[in-house]
């Protein structure tokens, strides 16, 4: 294996530069971390780029150069391109690297990749976060890490620069079911949330009044005041799309049947985001699932009246 030069030693590797991995890379940098960084789409690396980061040509150039290295892509596909593609991470010897897989994947997914890198004698850590934009830019994320405590260990120094909380959940891909365990409870409040405002709204109830009362009592989650203006459509910004929130579900079936296990509450959000997605909101803040899921509830009832309407004359 290569050895790293000094100034190779001390980079942190970043493979994912969408709107989370922008965030890190750009908190590592504020720090003062060199930065080696790839994605699929070179241009949108460019921020990262801009702020001093050195962009590899592909993931073995950047395993290479780099002791460390965190992966941050968008779904399980991506992930395993990352890991077995001909130039991928796995393509030429990462014995003593570390490798730090923060993608929300299935936990299949992530165990195999795991696995993999273990055998070429490398450092895993599957380490996905609980956390917006905001939260990663300040390192305030909550990290929920699975692996051996020794590697743990290692690279929790990087981890706790990114982090307000950081939990060893347990072996090898302990952390993804962790993160996708918070992740179903938030997607079915989404979906609950904008079935209640679809009743009200069934009732003459107005749902700017409805989010009011609802933000002022026990009913509310933590994520909902922050998230109030995206439901009623005053604030456009978006921090998680809706296309993400469905590929999220997804990784919770698949990793659900590989358990013989039924989820049937998330299976109902899984169904609203698909169909969100196919009408064309899946670049939506993921809070306009709310939206979605009322409207939707609420057209289906209109439609019901008017067939019922005809069939009486």
């Amino acid at each position: 294996m290569e050895t790293l030069d000094t100034n190779d030693a001390n980079s942190i590797g970043l493979v994912g530069t969408g709107r989370m991995g922008r965030a890190i890379g750009l908190r590592l940098i504020k720090l003062g971390h060199h930065l080696v960084v790839w994605n699929r789409t070179a241009s949108n690396a460019e921020t990262l780029v801009s702020a001093g980061a050195t962009l590899a040509s592909t993931c073995q150039e950047l395993i290479g150069r780099c002791q460390t290295a965190l992966i941050i892509v968008r779904d399980s596909e991506a992930m395993n391109e990352v890991y077995f593609a001909r130039q991928g991470i796995l393509s030429s010897p990462i014995e003593g690297r570390a490798i730090v897989e923060m993608t929300t994947a299935t936990v299949d997914a992530v165990k195999h990749a795991g696995a993999a890198v273990l055998d070429a004698g490398g450092i895993f850590v599957d380490a996905p976060v609980s956390g917006s934009l905001v939260p990663a830019r300040m390192g305030q994320l909550v990290i929920m890490a699975g692996g051996r405590q020794s590697h743990v260990a290692f690279v929790s120094p990087i981890l706790e620069k990114l982090s307000r909380k950081l939990i060893h959940a347990g072996p090898l891909g302990s952390g993804i079911v962790l993160k996708l365990v918070l992740n179903l409870l938030l997607a079915c409040y989404w979906q609950a949330l904008g079935e209640a405002l679809a009743l009200g709204r069934s009732h003459g109830l107005q749902l700017d009044a409805m989010l009011s009362l609802i933000l002022d009592s026990k009913a509310a989650i933590g994520a909902l005041p922050f998230k109030t203006s995206r439901i009623l459509g005053t604030e456009a910004t978006v921090e998680f799309d809706l296309a993400g929130m469905h590929k999220d579900l997804l990784c919770m079936q698949r990793s659900a049947e590989d358990v013989d296990l039924v989820l049937p509450a998330s299976a109902a959000a899984a169904q609203s985001a698909g169909e969100a997605v196919e009408r064309g909101w899946g670049g939506k803040d993921l809070a306009q699932l709310v939206r979605f899921v009322a409207d939707q509830v609420n057209h289906d009832q209109s439609v019901k009246q008017v067939a019922q309407a005809k069939t009486a004359l």
